[in-house]
């Protein structure tokens, strides 16, 4: 069995148009994510999934791997399943999508996704607890389970009420014949703008694991100058 690395990098983000490239403490967002997911022993092979050339020209000046994908893709895992493919992997293999905007991804989280995709689900995630500034932030979304089960109940931009909620952490693994399942369902309703709503919708159950790491992941030009002035700081 493989186990491989991907990290989607679109430039066109909607919310932050250019934001692998920024400069975090004099590297670029997306070679310090690569770096971190690097450090996980158990990959087989780590790439970054872009359609852009001046991403492709920045993980080859950094000596990253870099594939570069279709520019209609509707979201991650859609371009995360055209690399995937492009590698010939056997049903059995698993994929973990490790989200471009994470530059502080600890390895030893990583490695908690792929324990729960070795013994216990084909389609998995992560989640942690959900502060007040969360439940304001719709960049922060929340995930509510189903109690002592572990699968998820719903994912949504706004708080949910009735049930604990958590804040998800952006990062998926799944195995190769899940991920080519999913690859092909309809995008969720543009109100949603969440992928996993899609494949909950059509039937598929996310094992969500909770990290006590509390992963930043940054979502708009706000978070970056939160992320250098923590860093100027520290």
């Amino acid at each position: 069995m493989k186990v491989i690395g991907i990290i989607p990098a679109r430039y066109g983000s909607t919310r932050f148009p250019g934001k692998p490239l920024v400069i975090i403490d004099g590297k670029t967002m997306i070679q310090r994510v690569y770096e971190q997911v690097a450090q996980v022993k158990i990959f087989d092979e780590v790439w970054v999934a872009t359609d852009d050339e001046r991403i492709m020209d920045e993980v080859a000046a950094f000596g990253g791997c870099a594939a570069m994908t279709l520019p209609d893709h509707k979201c991650g895992t859609d371009r995360c399943a055209e690399v995937a493919t492009n590698l010939h992997l056997n049903n059995e293999d698993i994929i973990i999508n490790v989200q471009g905007d994470m530059p502080f991804i600890k390895p030893a989280t990583i490695m908690q996704l792929y324990h729960i995709l070795a013994v216990r689900a084909d389609l998995a995630t992560l989640m942690t607890g959900c502060s007040k500034e969360d439940y304001k932030n719709p960049n922060r979304v929340k995930v509510t389970t189903m109690y002592d089960i572990g699968y998820a109940f719903k994912f949504s931009r706004k708080r949910i009420y009735g049930r604990p909620n958590y804040k998800h952490i952006g990062i998926y693994g799944y195995t190769m014949a899940v991920l080519q399942m999913i690859q092909h369902l309809s995008p969720p309703m543009p109100k949603a703008n969440l992928e996993q709503v899609g494949w909950m919708r059509a039937g598929f159950a996310i094992y969500c694991k909770y990290v006590k790491d509390d992963v930043i992941s940054i979502d708009s030009p706000e978070d970056l100058v939160w992320v250098n002035k923590h860093n100027s700081n520290t």
